[in-house]
């Protein structure tokens, strides 16, 4: 080889080992949504990132798994756009997007009191415990302000096992200072057994002050 030669081959290796090293970009462990996914209730379309719906153990879990001939899990093309959404049966408008409210929090956006018993009701249903968690924490903090009935959060506390709900829901009815309204506790849905309970332990806390009504006349 020429002196040329070896000099001009000395000067490539050279400028290769000064060539920086091109790092290829990280995904955001959080902010990068690698997959969007379009559902279809009654009839409007909603189009989301798909990783919400990835939670470990939840119902609609199936409907993410890759499919397999008999499994009852989506078509490849289905979810992907809004000609081939997935579509939700027998789930309301309004109750669907209240649970996506609260699943993909928006300043712009709050969710309101009835988007959280309606996140509520899916979370619990399809078993999303962070959402559902959330709810009961939202929910607990605005029930006091709303002035909702008690026989109303004695019933919520039992429809979607809140403890603390049915509790509180009962101490406040029986401390109820003014007379019990039969028809507004009928309307609750309370369990007859459990009305009958509450109305006997409120009679026990005011045997002592006659004057003081344990329930409305109508009955």
């Amino acid at each position: 080889m020429s002196t040329t030669s070896t000099t001009l081959a000395s000067e490539l290796e050279f400028s290769e080992e000064e060539v920086p090293e091109v790092k290829r970009a990280v995904r955001d462990e959080i902010f990068y949504f690698d997959k969007y996914v379009v559902f279809k209730v009654e009839n409007t379309l909603f189009r989301v990132p798909e990783d919400g719906f990835l939670v470990p153990g939840n119902t609609l879990e199936s409907i993410f798994s890759p499919s397999e001939p008999g499994d009852g899990s989506i078509s490849p093309r289905e979810g992907l756009d809004d000609d081939h959404p997935i579509i939700m049966e027998g789930i309301s408008v309004d109750y669907f997007r209240g649970f996506l409210k609260v699943m993909y929090p928006n300043k712009e956006v709050s969710p309101t009191y009835q988007d959280w018993k309606r996140a509520l009701h899916l979370s619990t249903q399809w078993c999303f415990p962070v959402i559902r968690k959330r709810c009961i924490d939202a929910l607990s903090a605005i029930l006091p302000d709303k002035d909702v009935y008690h026989g109303d959060i004695i019933q919520l506390g039992l429809q979607y096992r809140v403890k603390d709900w049915f509790i509180n829901g009962c101490v406040a009815l029986v401390k109820q200072p003014t007379s019990l309204d039969i028809s507004m506790l009928c309307e609750s849905n309370l369990d007859l057994l459990i009305m009958t309970k509450l109305l006997s332990i409120r009679e026990g806390v005011y045997q002592k002050t006659p004057d003081r009504p344990i329930s409305s006349p109508e009955m």
